[in-house]
């Protein structure tokens, strides 16, 4: 089998580095004191030469680093194998020389064992806890002793190599952080101890291959609270209408320029998508409970997935980041969970994330306190006609009835299209309710085949992409704008101030977003809106009650116009097909509405 050694180019044992590399060639008697950079027990080493004839006593040496480990998955009677290498003093593996590079004077543990994962997902790998003794054809609980040995580095630069004595001992936390226990025989022949610290050990999977991760993995639970939180706003995101909020929440120091980490710690990045501010210096969180989803929609988080580009691999979405004390990172993509936002009395937000990552790891924690927002947007300056500032949930209850007027034809390609205007609210004053109450208005700007002119089909409108007659097609909406210059028309959303006889504090022409009119058959219509303005808020919302046809004209886009001579409720216009049953929903064909034959 080829051994991950391949990946790491060992010139005998390995090949180290310092402040510069240097090789086993230059091996000189260790002459320094090695410390471990935590809070247990060091080892001292001496100088064979300068300790005399006395001999060094036997100690414990404590490995709080793992610089690189690689995870091969079992191949027909080879088991799983984890090759690991562990540094007392803080370390790196260098890509480019595939190398070990230490900080300073220190120790690294080298481990090649093999065992049975028991059918873990390879994209996980999992060293089963037991004892694993000297062994040779990759044996399950075996170690192989060729390449599993200690090297002792001195301030100088000279090394020394030293093979395992006995059995490795390996157990795991809950935490599926590791302890590791192997010893190994000095020059003077004395047994000493090397223990590592309960560690995450960051797997590359199958040599960094296509079943696995490229990133170091956390491979672990990540559940604590956050001290600090950042938001970065991007903007309209890749077109979609919504606002891209990166939340940011860290356990240890960070930049506040830039919102990356700067000590060691966790950071739980959120890619969320929400209100698209007009005005970014306004951004903020939004509260409400955010879900996974791909469409960038509101109430949303992106799932984390790695990309490679140009040699260079990230991670897009929700993640966990976690930084060591050497400032090596390790990671987590969030593929699953929630998220809950709550903005609190005194104006700071509760951020609590309950998520689960792709390799089945849980992501739990929470935060209170202020939000500081950084705009990184590059958004256009706006030039939308809406005075909106936040989303719309429309309330219609008060509204008695709707108004259906039968516009005049337009054309496109020289086929004509039949034209409706259907106002929910008037503006005229005809509603009591809103002259005393004010309240939101909609107005619905509708095409349906020409040959319709007693009702309007019921079934779903998609808002059109312009106001152009040529881009008018059946079952479609024409978007909001301005009847030569005056009132605003089409579809659009107004909204009547309390107290003020039809005095409008807030407009909103439609930009696009779909209007469903549902039949229920008991003389009553139900509208279903799902709209966003063109300064991309949200209006949405239903309203249920008869909708009347009018006879009076209307103001037209080319004048004064209405064309219906029947005055009724869109639901008493009865339609039949040829067999005779009641239907709502047209297709091409014949009908029979009140009793004439209508060609659709």
């Amino acid at each position: 089998m080829k051994k991950f050694l391949l990946f790491i180019a060992f010139a005998a044992f390995a090949t180290l580095h310092m402040a510069a590399q240097t090789s086993l060639e230059n091996q000189k008697n260790l002459v320094a004191q090695l410390k471990s950079h935590i809070a247990t027990p060091s080892v001292v080493l001496k100088d064979a030469q300068q300790a005399g004839p006395r001999r060094a006593e036997a100690t414990t040496t404590y490995f709080a680093y793992n610089p690189i480990s690689f995870f091969q998955s079992a191949s027909g009677s080879t088991k799983d194998e984890y090759f690991m290498c562990f540094t007392n003093v803080p370390s790196n593996y260098n890509e480019v020389t595939s190398s070990i590079e230490l900080s300073e004077a220190g120790m690294i543990l080298y481990l090649d064992l093999y065992a049975n994962n028991n059918g873990t997902d390879t994209k996980f790998a999992v060293i089963p806890s037991g004892e694993y003794i000297a062994g040779a054809n990759s044996k399950t609980y075996t170690y192989d002793k060729d390449y599993s040995y200690v090297v002792v580095m001195a301030a100088d630069g000279s090394s020394k190599a030293f093979q395992l004595d006995g059995i490795v001992k390996v157990s795991r936390n809950a935490n599926y952080q590791y302890t590791i226990i192997a010893q190994y025989k000095d020059a003077d022949g004395t047994l000493q101890t090397m223990q590592t610290t309960p560690l995450d050990i960051n797997f590359r999977v199958n040599g960094g291959g296509e079943t696995g991760h490229i990133l170091p993995q956390i491979n672990a639970d990540v559940i604590t609270d956050y001290n600090s939180c950042v938001g970065i706003y991007y903007g309209n995101l890749y077109q979609s209408n919504t606002g891209n909020m990166l939340v940011n929440l860290y356990t240890g120091s960070y930049d506040e320029n830039d919102g990356t980490q700067t000590g060691p710690g966790y950071l739980v990045q959120l890619c969320l998508f929400n209100t698209l501010f007009g005005v970014p210096e306004e951004a903020c969180l939004k509260a409400g409970t955010y879900t996974c989803k791909t469409n960038f929609s509101k109430f949303s988080y992106y799932p984390g997935i790695e990309l490679t580009a140009y040699g260079i691999t990230q991670i897009l979405g929700c993640q966990v980041q976690k930084r060591d004390f050497q400032g090596n990172y390790t990671y987590s993509c969030i593929t699953g969970g929630k998220v809950d936002i709550e903005e609190n009395p005194d104006g700071t937000y509760t951020v609590v994330v309950d998520m689960t990552t792709d390799d089945n790891h849980i992501v739990k924690g929470s935060f209170t306190g202020g939000v500081r927002i950084i705009d990184y947007s590059d958004d256009k300056p706006a030039t939308h006609v809406s005075n909106l500032t936040d989303d719309v949930a429309l309330n219609l209850d008060q509204i008695p009835v709707a108004r259906l007027w039968r516009m005049d034809d337009v054309m496109n390609n020289n086929e004509p299209y039949g034209r409706w205007t259907l106002d929910i609210g008037s503006r005229g004053g005809l509603d009591e309710c809103i002259n005393q109450n004010g309240g939101d208005l909609i107005r619905l700007e509708l095409f349906s085949d020409y040959r319709w002119h007693n009702l309007v089909p019921f079934g779903t409108y998609e808002v059109l992409p312009n106001t152009y007659d040529q881009s008018v097609e059946i079952f479609t909406a024409r978007p909001g704008y301005f009847y030569n210059g005056g009132d605003l028309t089409g579809t659009c959303y107004e909204h009547m101030e309390e107290g003020r006889y039809l005095v409008m504090d807030l407009l909103a022409p439609i930009a696009q977003g779909t209007v469903k009119l549902t039949d229920n058959f008991d003389g009553t219509t139900t509208i279903d809106m799902n709209f966003i303005d063109d300064a991309g808020f949200t209006i949405a919302g239903s309203w249920t009650g008869p909708v009347e046809l009018q006879t009076a004209r209307v103001e037209g886009e080319d004048g004064v116009e209405g064309i219906l001579g029947v005055t009724g409720t869109q639901s008493q216009q009865t339609i039949y097909d040829l067999s005779g049953r009641r239907i709502s929903h047209l297709h091409p064909g014949i009908y029979i509405v009140n009793g004439q034959k209508v060609v659709k």
